[in-house]
């Protein structure tokens, strides 16, 4: 997306370049934009499981889902320490139904020799109290529904740059449950900012992984290329995730014996560029409509210059509008399409969404902070951006819980195209 830029006129790159600088980031659950003074190591900036199910029961308050607790509602989309609910409970965390009316306990730890309480319209007493904490998914890996919320209550926490040591800023996704689990490294897109995901790295995370989103520093008339950024992501992994990453996730654990990578657009980029530069650090990766132009006027050529030799099996989903309308953002000869799914080693699966475009898997409320950035491209209207959302969502949790868990039923989800919540255009594999 970067080098194609270059041909829009002065004026017009003023206006994106104004609308991306922006410090007005539209989120919905107080969350701060990556611009925090680095005098707080401990920036606890969500503790909400989110919910991406949709109540279709008539009983459901309407605006059951905006992350509002209204009139009506018990709760909207976040979680409680068990003991918050009823003292009786020793540990874990009950997670808002999805249809707002009370909370889910069946994550609860429960003292057996404590009464517990009857006709609490908060709790569910329905559920079975489940003690067993493993960290290991579901056996019966092909029955998962990887589109709906994991078993895991999800915990965000933002540290500023140089908050701990950390030469970037980064929001980390993580497990509330104690175990061990897979890392997982997400780059954000070109001009854009790690905090416009959260829908599809909370639904990853969920399902059993440790994300870190690092903050880039990009502009259209300077900053670093992919070849720099690429090596800075590399150095922090080294000298700050590995080291100090554990000190920020609780009683959840990275495993960087199983270590995945992904991004968006230009984050794919980047990803690769660490794939090909260290091949043995890494055991999967997937981009989400990647691009890789190359770019004379920013000396940033193409990372993937023929077929890829490494050792991980690799995935990629694409979008139907990204090379097309007047701002071609992933253009066709270095899109999924065009450059990374034909130069991926074996095992490999590509599919393209059809409908939807570059931008359409941010987050609904970060699509106007974006500003131009985002508007430029074209792209689905809102149902299709809500559907592809999930699907891209859905798609990372089969990719990442197939190759990394080594539930090797999931990879048949790549392919299920019917039973997929947004429609594809292209699915090939091999």
């Amino acid at each position: 997306m970067k080098a194609i830029l270059f041909g829009i006129p002065l004026l017009f790159l003023i206006a994106v370049l104004s609308a991306c600088d922006s410090k007005n980031v539209a989120k919905t659950d107080n969350q701060p934009a990556n611009d925090e003074t680095a005098g707080s190591d401990e920036v606890v900036t969500d503790d909400t499981a989110i919910d991406n199910t949709v109540p279709t029961d008539d009983t459901t308050p309407v605006n059951c889902g905006n992350g509002v607790t209204d009139t009506g509602e018990i709760c909207d989309g976040d979680a409680k320490e068990c003991a918050q609910i009823d003292s009786a409970y020793l540990g874990g965390w009950a997670t808002c139904k999805s249809d707002c009316s009370g909370y889910d306990v069946s994550g609860c730890t429960v003292d057996p020799d404590a009464d517990m309480p009857a006709g609490d319209d908060t709790v569910d007493d329905d559920s079975s109290i489940e003690t067993d904490d493993t960290t290991t998914p579901d056996e019966d890996a092909a029955t998962v529904d990887v589109y709906a919320p994991g078993p895991h209550v999800v915990l965000q926490k933002d540290v500023a740059e140089n908050a701990d040591g950390n030469a970037q800023a980064v929001r980390i996704f993580y497990p509330a449950e104690a175990g061990t689990y897979p890392y997982i490294n997400f780059v954000h897109g070109f001009q854009l900012k790690n905090i416009y995901y959260d829908q599809i790295l909370t639904q990853l995370a969920s399902h059993g992984f440790i994300i870190v989103s690092p903050q880039l520093k990009q502009s259209l008339i300077g900053g670093d290329n992919s070849i720099v950024e690429a090596d800075k992501i590399l150095a922090l992994i080294a000298d700050w995730v590995k080291p100090k990453l554990a000190t920020h996730t609780g009683s959840a654990v990275p495993d960087f014996t199983r270590f995945g990578l992904t991004g968006h657009s230009r984050g794919s980029k980047i990803s690769w560029r660490m794939i090909l530069k260290t091949p043995a650090e890494f055991h999967a990766a997937m981009g989400i409509d990647p691009v890789d132009t190359n770019s004379t006027a920013t000396s940033d050529p193409h990372a993937i210059t023929g077929p890829m030799t490494y050792d991980a099996p690799s995935a990629a989903v694409g979008t139907e509008k990204g090379p097309t309308g007047f701002q071609a953002c992933a253009p066709a000869d270095s899109n999924s399409a065009g450059i990374f799914y034909p130069n991926f080693p074996s095992p490999a699966w590509h599919l393209i969404a059809g409908s939807v475009g570059h931008m359409d898997m941010i987050d609904a409320d970060d699509l106007g902070a974006c500003g131009m950035t985002c508007s430029v491209c074209s792209g689905g209207d809102d149902a299709q951006k809500a559907t592809f959302r999930t699907l891209v969502g859905g798609l990372l949790v089969a990719f990442f819980r197939a190759s990394l868990y080594e539930e090797t039923a999931l990879y048949d989800k790549l392919v299920d195209t019917n039973g997929m919540p947004h429609p594809i255009i292209t699915s090939e594999h091999k």
